[in-house]
């Protein structure tokens, strides 16, 4: 009697064998593939999301009555030695093309463990051939000069052109724009009485006046109320990893959420400009944070 359904163990034990080799093989497959969705992620992530080494532009226009013809300057920081191009000829043609009035470096454009500070040397002589270059010292600098290394990066810096900073300014004229450009190397933890001297006497005039300070709190933590035109700082990096539709996400000096990891701020009688900086330095990366360079309009009102 036929019986319909029925099998016999050798077939049973066949079709079972078949069913593991089976399973192994739609295993392997789902493993392959799962390799090749994870490798082309990280291929994705990595040249798109994490520490990306395509400089995007950043621009802001801005008015003012002690403004007389236009004017642009391009603020960059937080390089930390690193390169875009072979010498940075990606950056220097970027900053060619821009063809700003004044370039201002807001600090941490090497890292303190640096011996050979020729890229930055290099780069720099480039910059004063196309505008005056303005540079202001970070922490970096600082340990490299003072508490490291003790390199003497501000000579080197003076004898390529370029106006290195401390806690000082200079009066200049520019497309017929007279401008107060000024520097403090502290941040609000060593702001003190002879740094509030300074910034008194900064204050003073009717020039277009720029602050340059690379430590972001010391302008929102010590000087709120400052009579200047502009701020320029940098130092946070974006938050390192920024978050659509809520910006920076953490800085080891602020924690999460750092409230200006970057952009245009108001700030006690004018603007305070954070850029989120070229480079990175530390066990954190950059993710969806794309270099910047920050380019700043400024027109008569």
């Amino acid at each position: 009697m036929e019986r319909k359904g029925f099998r016999s163990e050798a077939v049973r034990k066949e079709i079972l064998r078949l069913k593991k080799r089976r399973k192994r093989r739609r295993i392997r497959i789902m493993l392959i593939l799962g390799i090749i969705v994870v490798l082309c992620s990280a291929v994705i992530l990595k040249s798109d999301f994490i520490d990306n080494k395509q400089i995007e532009l950043t621009y802001y226009q801005l008015s003012s009555d002690q403004i007389n013809s236009p004017l642009r300057l391009v603020i960059m920081a937080d390089l930390h030695s690193g390169m875009f191009g072979e010498k940075n000829e990606r950056l220097k043609t970027q900053l060619q093309e821009l063809e700003p009035d004044l370039i201002l470096m807001a600090g941490d454009m090497i890292n303190d463990t640096d011996s050979d500070v020729s890229g930055i040397v290099d780069l720099c002589g480039y910059l004063v051939k196309i505008a005056p270059v303005y540079y202001i010292l970070g922490n970096h600098e600082g340990n490299l000069m003072y508490t490291g290394k003790k390199v003497p990066l501000d000579k080197y810096l003076y004898e390529a052109g370029v106006h290195f900073m401390y806690t000082n300014y200079e009066t200049i004229t520019v497309n017929g724009n007279v401008l107060k450009i000024g520097a403090m190397a502290a941040n609000a933890e060593t702001y003190n009485e002879e740094d509030a001297q300074f910034e008194a006497e900064f204050e003073e005039g009717k020039e277009f006046k720029i602050l340059m300070a690379h430590y972001p709190d010391l302008f929102t933590e010590r000087l709120q109320s400052a009579k200047v035109d502009l701020g320029v700082a940098g130092h946070y990096h974006g938050g390192l990893i920024r978050i659509p539709g809520i910006g920076g996400l953490f800085h080891w000096d602020t924690g999460f959420f750092p409230a200006y990891a970057g952009g245009l701020y108001p700030w006690g009688e004018g603007n305070l400009i954070v850029t989120r900086g070229l480079g990175n330095h530390g066990l954190i990366p950059r993710i969806n944070n794309k270099p910047e360079l920050v380019v700043v309009d400024i027109s008569p009102r």
